[in-house]
């Protein structure tokens, strides 16, 4: 059993936690803050061990908060620390866990020099072993592996060029814009990134838009001989537990109501979804589309990153997130509410939503 923290309880470092909490193979030690707020009394009615920094103790307990210690006994009573603060990730593993000799994970708004080595679960998964620091790459990075690593596998890539429309800001940052405009970044750091973990001939253009739902993908793959049908990429991505095929859907607003509707926590899929409505045949190649739940999608590689870096089979731990996580159930519904076909075979009851999705986040009274 691995002895894991979370240093960071926001929007990646909350669901990595709760999920953590469930996972057979890992013990949560504990799960980090740094303001006494709603987030540090959420951590405490989730029954998540919270540490904050020593000279912040009496704070937070002066406002009838639970402290189980220092950040610093957190991190020493831990064998893999899990990164996620904003941005602080090589501060973090220069002043605390390279010292304490700790492996740790960080997340993809750090830069790849700063952990030496990305992780994708879909394309490097054997290389994480004996690393001592690993940088999932960002929520955008992770759909495009997810997407082009299994059509790459059939089909001989040319060039790829990704025009990705960003939202402007998570639904609870306030802080961040823009609200009237819209902002680019020629050759994002997207594709870079791409290769850092997987070779391919990739470019990527950002555009940051007034939204908050999802990143939206436009992929244009050019080939080299043989170019798959629609027909294709459905057989493709039927095997892939982590993309989900996408009829019908029009919007992002449609996309993350069906999931409230469907009773997904906190709305996340933790998928990629392509959009097979979409798919559309250009000089020597195809487009279509991907959204992109950035609130959720990396959580799955998180889970595997820590395994991954401990030595334990792809096949395992990836089977063991997915169940976990219920991510093929998850794959299942939205293609069948998204189907243009109708209900499928396999009928899903009320009460197997309720059974698959509906998890307390305040546990029960004893």
């Amino acid at each position: 059993m691995l002895n894991v923290c979370v240093n960071g309880f926001g929007t990646v470092g909350k669901r990595i936690a709760y999920y953590l909490s469930m996972h057979p193979d890992v013990h949560l030690v504990g799960v980090s803050k740094f303001t006494p707020d709603a987030d540090a009394r959420l951590a405490n009615m989730q029954n998540f061990p919270l540490f904050v920094k020593k000279e912040k103790i009496d704070e937070f307990e002066n406002r009838e908060i639970e402290i189980a210690g220092s950040l610093r006994e957190m991190f020493e009573g831990s064998d893999l620390i899990i990164d996620a603060s904003d941005k602080k990730g090589e501060e973090n593993r220069k002043n605390f866990y390279d010292p304490l000799n700790k492996i740790s994970i960080l997340q993809g708004g750090e830069k790849h020099e700063t952990a030496g080595f990305s992780f994708s679960s879909r394309a490097n998964f054997e290389m994480a072993e004996g690393k001592r620091c690993a940088r999932v790459v960002s929520c955008g990075t992770t759909a495009l592996i997810r997407t082009l690593v299994p059509i790459a596998e059939n089909y001989e890539f040319k060039n790829v060029v990704v025009q990705i429309i960003r939202r402007a800001a998570d639904p609870a940052d306030d802080k961040s814009g823009p609200i009237n405009s819209v902002s680019w970044k020629v050759k994002s750091h997207h594709g870079e990134d791409v290769k850092s973990v997987y070779p391919l001939p990739i470019t990527t253009n950002a555009f940051k838009i007034p939204h908050t739902l999802m990143h939206v993908h436009v992929i244009t793959i050019e080939f080299n001989g043989r170019i798959p049908e629609r027909e294709d990429l459905a057989e493709i991505f039927s095997r892939e537990g982590r993309t989900a095929l996408i009829e019908e859907a029009k919007s992002t607003s449609e996309m993350i109501e069906r999931m409230r509707d469907l009773g997904f926590e906190r709305s996340d899929s933790f998928l990629s979804h392509l959009h097979l409505n979409t798919v559309s045949r250009v000089n020597g190649g195809i487009s279509f589309v991907v959204t992109v739940p950035q609130e959720s999608i990396i959580i799955p590689e998180n889970l595997d990153c820590i395994l991954a870096l401990n030595g334990y089979e792809r096949e395992y731990v990836m089977k063991k997130t997915n169940r976990l996580m219920a991510l093929i159930q998850r794959k299942k519904m939205l293609e069948e509410v998204f189907s243009a076909k109708g209900t499928q075979k396999e009928e899903i009851h009320e009460d197997q939503i309720l059974e698959r999705f509906t998890k307390t986040y305040v546990p029960a009274v004893t």
